[in-house]
C-alpha cells in the first residue's frame, strides 16, 4: 500500500462511516480516526511492515463500530490498534496457535476473532484471520492490508466477515453473521416502532424486546402466512425467551398499569388494616388476572391460568421475599377477619387485561387470588432453581415454608406448593414444545422458541 493508496482508502473509511450514519436502521456506536502516528513510531512500524506504515502516516488508529437498531446485538467493528501497539508477538503471547516458528501482529481485533499479520521464519508476511487459539484453521481474508479494508467495507465490517468470504472451520456456526451481512447489504428497512428495548404486553405474559428480524420473502409460503411481518425475540419476565409474530404484541403504555407498578420491589403491599389487606388483594388481582382454567406445567404440575403473568409480576423479587409478602397478607387477612370465601366486584382501572375480567363480570373471589399467587411462586422457584443450581429447599428454609401454610388457598395447591418448595434437587426449568424446525428458514438461530400464533400460557 503506498501513501496515496493508504490516503484513499482511509478516504473511503470515513465516507463508508458517512453513509453508515445515515441510514434509518442502525446506530454508529463509534467512528474514531486517530491522526498522523508520530515519526518515531512510523519509523519503527516502517521495519516491521511498510504497507502498514503507510497506513499510520494517514491515521494513527481506527476504531468503528455500529448495530442494528432493532437487533443491538448483531452489527460490525473495524478496530486497528495505534502505531504504538504494533508489534510482533510470538506464539508463547499470542497463544493463537500459527506456529512457533511464526510471529504474528495484532491487525483489527473483532473480539470474539482477529485478524493478524503473521510473519514466518523467512520473514515472509501474510494476513490471517482466526479465532483465540486456533490459528492451524485460519483463513486469508485477503493478500493486502488495501485488499482486506476494501473487503471490510464491503461486508459492513460485520463480526467474523472474512468466515463469510472463506468459510469457517467446523468449530464455528457463523449463521447469525451471514444473517446480518444480508440484512446490511440488502435496502434499509425503517425500524418498526416495536424495537429492541420496548416493553409489550401479550395475553400471556409481558417482558422486552431484545432484538428483531424480518424474515426473507424467500421463507416457504406456509411460514410467511402466519409470519407476515418482523418476528420479535421477546425476553418475558417469567423467564422465557422466544421469538412472537407482530400482531401477538403491543407496546406497554407509557401511562403504567398496576402490573407495571407492582413488578418493582420498591412497591409496599400495605396489610395492616382491613381495608388494606382488601385494596392489596384487589390491586394483585387486576395485576395478576383471574386464576381461571389450569393448566400443567412440565416437572411442575398442574397451575392456575394465570400462574406464568404471576411469576412475571415477581421476576424482581426473590423467592424468599415472595413468600415473606403472601404470608404477611394472609396473616392480616386472618387477624383482621376478612372472609376470603367471598367475592368482590373489582375496580377495571389498570387491570393486566380486559378480555378475561369481563368473562368474569369484574368479579374475583378472594381465595383465588391466593391460588394465583401460590402458582405464581412455584414457576418463579423453578426459575430461580434453574438460574442458581440450588435446590428449592436450598432457596426457602423450614421456617419460611411452614409459615406459607397459613396461606389459604385450595387444598391441591397448598399440597402442591408444599411439596415443590421442600424438594432438595435441583428443578430445571421447563421445555417448550414450540421449538421451530424452520428456524433459520425464518431468519433465526437454530432451536429457537417460536409462538407464530403469538405467546401462549
Amino acid at each position: 500500500m503506498t501513501g496515496k493508496k493508504a490516503d484513499s482508502i482511509v478516504k473511503e473509511l470515513k465516507t463508508f462511516v458517512k453513509e453508515l450514519k445515515k441510514r434509518p436502521d442502525l446506530k454508529v456506536q463509534k467512528a474514531t480516526f486517530g491522526k498522523r502516528a508520530k515519526k518515531l513510531e512510523l519509523a519503527r512500524v516502517r521495519e516491521l511492515s511498510p504497507e502498514l506504515a503507510d497506513l499510520y502516516q494517514c491515521v494513527d488508529g481506527i476504531d468503528i463500530e455500529w448495530s442494528f437498531i432493532e437487533a443491538p446485538n448483531a452489527g460490525g467493528r473495524l478496530r486497528i490498534p495505534p502505531a504504538e501497539f504494533a508489534r510482533f508477538q510470538g506464539e508463547d503471547e499470542t497463544r493463537m496457535g500459527f506456529g512457533a516458528t511464526k510471529d504474528a501482529l495484532l491487525l483489527d481485533d473483532q473480539d470474539s476473532s482477529a485478524t493478524w499479520l503473521v510473519r514466518d521464519s523467512k520473514g515472509k508476511c501474510q494476513l490471517l484471520f482466526a479465532a483465540p487459539a486456533e490459528g492451524a484453521d485460519a483463513v486469508v481474508p485477503a493478500s493486502s492490508l488495501n485488499d482486506y479494508l476494501e473487503a471490510a467495507i464491503s461486508s459492513g465490517f460485520i463480526t467474523n466477515w472474512p468466515f463469510l468470504n472463506e468459510g469457517p472451520p467446523l468449530s464455528i456456526s457463523v449463521d447469525s453473521e451471514r444473517a446480518a451481512r444480508e440484512r446490511f447489504q440488502a435496502p434499509p428497512v425503517k425500524p418498526a416502532k416495536l424495537r429492541a428495548g420496548i416493553r409489550v404486553h401479550s395475553e400471556a405474559a409481558r417482558g422486552e424486546i431484545k432484538s428483531v428480524v424480518h424474515p426473507p420473502k424467500s421463507s416457504p409460503d406456509d411460514l410467511w402466512s402466519f409470519v407476515d411481518g418482523p418476528l420479535f425475540e421477546v425476553q418475558f419476565d417469567d423467564g422465557l425467551l422466544a421469538w412472537v409474530p407482530q400482531r401477538s404484541i403491543k407496546p406497554v403504555k407509557a401511562s403504567a398499569d398496576l402490573y407495571e407498578e407492582l413488578i418493582e420491589p420498591s412497591q409496599i403491599i400495605p396489610c395492616d388494616s382491613k381495608e388494606s389487606v382488601l385494596e392489596s388483594m384487589d390491586k394483585l388481582a387486576r395485576a395478576g388476572g383471574p386464576a381461571g382454567d389450569s393448566n400443567y406445567v412440565q416437572g411442575v404440575g398442574s397451575v392456575s391460568g394465570n400462574a406464568w403473568i404471576v411469576a412475571g409480576l415477581f421476576a424482581k423479587r426473590s423467592p424468599v421475599q415472595v413468600c415473606k409478602l403472601l404470608t404477611d397478607l394472609a396473616q392480616a387477612a386472618d387477624k383482621y377477619g376478612v372472609d376470603l370465601n367471598s367475592s368482590r366486584d373489582m375496580d377495571k382501572a389498570g387491570v393486566y387485561s380486559a378480555k378475561p375480567w369481563k368473562s368474569c363480570r369484574w368479579k374475583f373471589k378472594l381465595k383465588e387470588v391466593f391460588d394465583g399467587l401460590l402458582c405464581g411462586l412455584q414457576l418463579r422457584v423453578v426459575r430461580e432453581s434453574s438460574n442458581t443450581q440450588k435446590s428449592p429447599a436450598d432457596l426457602i428454609s423450614k421456617s419460611v415454608r411452614d409459615a406459607l401454610k397459613a396461606v389459604p388457598c385450595t387444598i391441591h395447591i397448598g399440597e402442591s406448593t408444599q411439596e415443590m418448595l421442600g424438594k432438595k434437587a435441583v428443578l430445571e426449568w421447563p421445555e417448550w414444545d414450540h421449538k421451530s424446525e424452520h428456524a433459520t428458514a425464518l431468519g433465526l438461530p437454530e432451536q429457537s422458541i417460536v409462538f407464530p400464533g403469538g405467546r401462549s400460557f
